[in-house]
């Protein structure tokens, strides 16, 4: 960078951030400069547009600007960003971006206003973005909307699809047929659910929708296109940190804060933003990248935010129109509460000390489980975090995920910012399954899962409560079980001292029993479960009838009566 005359002269977009980075007090004297000359100089028209005739037209140093509209006339208020900035739409739906970084944040966006959508498709999700190109002069991006009665809408997200395109002599064979069976078995299931839904509905992904590592055979435009063809509705999409670019395919050797940007290259490329914002009904949704990437798909840290994204998201919240957003809606991969329930980063703090005013539900994939966390803000308000199953299950080769939870896509319903209703649907083979039921009545051995030293690993049984008898119930989605009559619950605790006969039933259950397989010794070492998931319990029986109460987020119950045969 350099300055004569009074004119900042060939401010670079790495310069431009290496300020904002380093040397932070000369960066916001540069930005007082800027914002003084922009009030200093007059503007320059673009076909006879004024301020006055609401014509779009051209000012000082902005090199982004466009309009926002419906039906023809401007729509004002519409926050529109470059994923630093945020700007709002004038009274006639015009709005300009000053945006020296084009490099960094190549796209430019809106976040889709509350009552409307937008009236095209780009390709998978919103026509709500658009590339921009790293050049001198103006890039003018127009947006057009339409009005939607969101009063009644549903939200279906799904997780992990991990779809691969593997085949027999690919080296996940394990994963064969994979696409075959995302674009067959599970994508007609998700769009007749959207049919029965009254209102509106959008979609949501919740990352790792492919692996960068197979891309060769299937790509994220693979996945857009397929997903697109197989539904009529639009869908979101967040990053997992499969979906990241490696660092070597972009002429690094790891990442850091700085071009953290360049490992979501192909996600933007097939799918836009990787941080973005819009509003449904009375809802804020904010799509963030929770996943610091340091060399590629399995080298990173979960649940930790750049600063980008911190300041980017300070400056959206600010846009937000109160008088009709009631609580946020937040989408990204990792959980932000470990297994022990609390906020497990300094980050994920960060993000809801910024969203503190509002309530908050937090969606998730990443773990392949099924996981329900609650927490308050700093101002009282509620916190719901839902952690969704993989669709993929155990790579496609078993719908089941890690701890028993059938492959699923979640249905939410919100009211006043805040969801009402959560629902599981499952598909193919456990199709309106609800809960798995578990006895130990002749299941007592200690199941040994071979490390990858060749040495048997045991777990530990629990010796008093095998002589008695009892039932595991594993209801997905609950997070409360009561017992009503006829024996003892362990409440709300994941109790796997019982996983012997647990995991014998598994075997004995056709659909289960390739978890435990010898044939992919390599799976059961990260697909056993852990004390992460709270929807298992064991039911000690003390009569041959026993009722048990579950209850999920909400407060509905279901009533189980178990009789012993």
């Amino acid at each position: 960078m350099s300055e004569a005359h009074g004119e900042i002269i060939g401010v670079s977009d790495d310069d431009f951030f290496k300020l904002f980075i380093i040397y932070k007090g000369k960066y916001m004297k540069l930005k007082f400069f800027l914002l003084v000359m922009l009030v200093a100089v007059g503007c320059t028209s673009i076909d006879g547009g004024t301020a006055d005739n609401g014509a779009l037209y051209e000012k000082e140093d902005c090199n982004i600007m466009g309009t926002v509209t419906c039906d023809g006339k401007g729509v004002a208020g519409v926050a529109v960003s470059d994923g630093v900035s945020v700007t709002k739409t004038d009274s006639n739906g015009r709005y300009w971006l000053c945006t020296p970084h084009l490099n960094r944040t190549p796209e430019v966006f809106i976040s889709v206003p509350s009552g409307y959508e937008t009236t095209e498709r780009n390709g998978l999700g919103p026509d709500f973005y658009r590339h921009t190109e790293n050049i001198d002069g103006v890039q003018i991006f127009n947006f057009t909307l339409k009005e939607v009665d969101q009063t009644d809408y549903t939200l279906l997200a799904i997780a992990d699809s991990h779809v691969l395109a593997a085949n027999e002599a690919g080296p996940v064979a394990a994963s064969t047929n994979d696409r075959e069976y995302y674009n067959n078995l599970f994508l007609p299931k998700f769009q007749s659910y959207a049919d029965s839904c009254p209102g509106p509905v959008y979609g949501i992904a919740l990352g790792d929708m492919t692996q960068a590592g197979s891309w060769s055979r299937y790509t994220l435009a693979n996945y857009r296109d397929d997903t697109a063809a197989g539904i009529d509705f639009m869908m979101y999409s967040a990053i997992g940190n499969h979906d990241h670019d490696n660092c070597s395919g972009v002429g690094l050797s790891s990442y850091d804060e700085y071009n953290q940007h360049l490992s979501r290259r192909s996600f933007r490329a097939a799918l836009g933003p990787a941080y973005y914002s819009f509003n449904i009904g009375t809802e804020h949704y904010v799509v963030l990248d929770n996943i610091f990437v340091n060399k590629h798909e399995t080298s990173y840290t979960s649940n930790k935010i750049d600063p980008y994204q911190l300041a980017w998201l300070r400056r959206d919240i600010e846009a937000v129109d109160r008088t009709k957003i009631k609580g946020v809606v937040i989408a990204m991969h990792a959980a932000i509460f470990n297994s022990s329930l609390k906020i497990a980063s300094e980050t994920a703090n960060e993000v809801v000390d910024i969203l503190k005013d509002y309530d908050l539900t937090i969606l998730i994939g990443h773990s392949h489980l099924d996981r329900t966390a609650t927490s308050t803000t700093p101002k009282g308000k509620r916190i719901v975090e839902f952690i969704h199953p993989s669709l993929a299950g155990v790579a496609w080769f078993n719908l089941r995920n890690i701890e028993g939870t059938p492959a699923a896509f979640c249905a939410y319903r919100f009211k006043d910012g805040y969801s009402t209703m959560r629902e599981y649907v499952p598909f193919g083979e456990n199709e309106n399954e609800k809960y798995s039921l578990y006895d130990n009545g002749e299941h007592s051995y200690t199941y040994p899962i071979t490390e990858g030293t060749g040495v048997a690993k045991k777990y530990e049984s629990d010796k008093l409560d095998m002589n008695l008898p009892a039932v595991m119930i594993n209801a997905w989605g609950k997070v409360r079980c009561d017992v009503v009559s006829g024996g003892v619950v362990s409440k709300g605790y994941y109790d796997l001292k019982y996983r012997d006969w647990f995991w014998r039933s598994l075997e004995s259950d056709d659909r289960n029993s390739i978890i435990c397989n010898s044939k992919y010794p390599n799976g059961p070492d990260w697909q056993q479960p852990g004390k992460s998931s709270y929807h298992i319990w064991k039911v000690v029986a003390s009569s041959p009838t026993v009722v048990v109460d579950l209850y999920d987020h909400y407060g509905n119950k279901e009533r189980l009566t178990l009789q012993a045969q």
